[in-house]
């Protein structure tokens, strides 16, 4: 086992995976400083700061549990292919880097104890969000980037799972209304919120696919009833 071990180590092909996520964090931080024409930002540089390091420890955590997921989610991701999901995977991503320019363009809110409360909640509810999302990772190895029925998948049932059928569209759709509150920008909320609504509107199209298509789901979603949010929805 110690030497099946120290193989996958050595073929697991980690400069690569180095710069896929470094070029992801760089695009991630091109429409915040790219619309906001300058590096003098210290909310940006916060906001983004979060997310480069949870992506790198995000990264290592997998690398660790399961480094097969971390490949198909970061370079080997297989196609999408149902027609909804495509228009799903491509337009809450597309909306959410228009919010983005938009709370780098236009960040309007004042000084104050209050509103600096308020964007400090925002941020500590991302950080929940990256959480979240690194613990249903961890405890979904099916969890690809894809709505598609894998070999020999089953429905999931531990960490988040046990509490929502879908925490890491949870956690997307927080992320995605937390940000113009963390950067300071009500006109952000506009393309943010509808990233969020088409998150929302994933997990529907999501849960029906599994429905029909995964044993032993529709006892699971009779077990654990909510989607998203405990107790709303």
């Amino acid at each position: 086992m110690a030497e099946d071990s120290a193989a996958g180590a050595r073929t697991f092909p980690a400069p690569k995976v180095f710069f896929n996520l470094s070029v992801k964090a760089l695009l991630f931080a091109l429409p915040l400083f790219l619309f906001r024409e300058s590096v003098h930002w210290l909310s940006g540089w916060v906001y983004w700061g979060m997310y480069a390091a949870w992506s790198f420890i995000n990264a290592l955590l997998l690398y660790r549990q399961d480094p097969a997921l971390l490949l198909n989610r970061l370079m080997q991701a297989p196609e999408v292919k149902e027609p909804a999901d495509k228009l799903f995977s491509l337009a809450s991503p597309v909306l959410f880097f228009i919010a983005l320019g938009v709370c780098a363009q236009r960040p309007c809110w004042p000084g104050g104890a209050a509103w600096f409360t308020l964007r400090l909640a925002a941020f500590a509810v991302i950080g929940l969000a990256y959480w979240l999302s690194s613990l249903a990772l961890l405890s979904n190895s099916f969890a690809l980037k894809a709505v598609l029925l894998q070999p020999g998948q089953t429905p999931v049932s531990a960490g988040p799972y046990a509490v929502v059928r879908h925490p890491l569209y949870a956690a997307l759709a927080a992320f995605y209304l937390c940000t113009p509150a963390a950067l300071g920008s009500t006109a952000g909320f506009i393309p943010a919120a509808a990233a969020a609504l088409l998150v929302v509107a994933r997990t529907v199209f999501e849960d029906r696919f599994l429905h029909k298509g995964l044993p032993g789901y529709a006892d699971y979603s009779a077990r654990v009833r909510y989607r998203l949010f405990p107790g709303l929805w």
